[in-house]
């Protein structure tokens, strides 16, 4: 069966995307970093970090916090980096400028699989630059 992260993401995605795009990767945060975890969305036009209200039980406004959504253009990145913990990862994102944007909390497997996908983005945008 192949991979949809769309399918698992669905609720989000209606919310979240342009019409003319797609979910490439998709990891969530783990319940032993937070009691509402967030999610890293890759896309085909960018990357997206959703952390959502209390518990994740809606977007908006909760009595606790509200959703947060944060939006990263591959053309901004310039750097990525992988953190192993003995159970879990951290991948950091240094952006153009000088800004960093981190997201802990990831299992080994999905973090490795991001940090990949990344890597070749910026090389891509490199080679596209020269």
């Amino acid at each position: 069966m192949r991979y949809d992260p769309e399918r698992k993401y669905r609720n989000i995605v209606k919310v979240v995307l342009a019409p003319n795009e797609h979910v490439v990767l998709g990891a969530r945060q783990s319940y032993l970093e937070t009691i509402s975890p967030g999610i890293m969305l890759i896309t085909n036009k960018r990357i997206l970090i959703i952390k959502l209200s209390f518990w994740g039980l809606h977007f908006g406004h909760n009595l606790m916090r509200s959703s947060l959504f944060i939006n990263l253009h591959y053309n901004k990145i310039t750097e990525t980096s992988l953190l192993n913990g003995r159970i879990l990862c951290s991948i950091i994102i240094k952006i153009l400028g000088g800004g960093e944007r981190r997201f802990d909390g990831l299992r080994r497997k999905e973090a490795t699989r991001l940090i990949g996908f990344l890597e070749r983005i910026i090389v891509a945008n490199e080679d596209e630059a020269k």
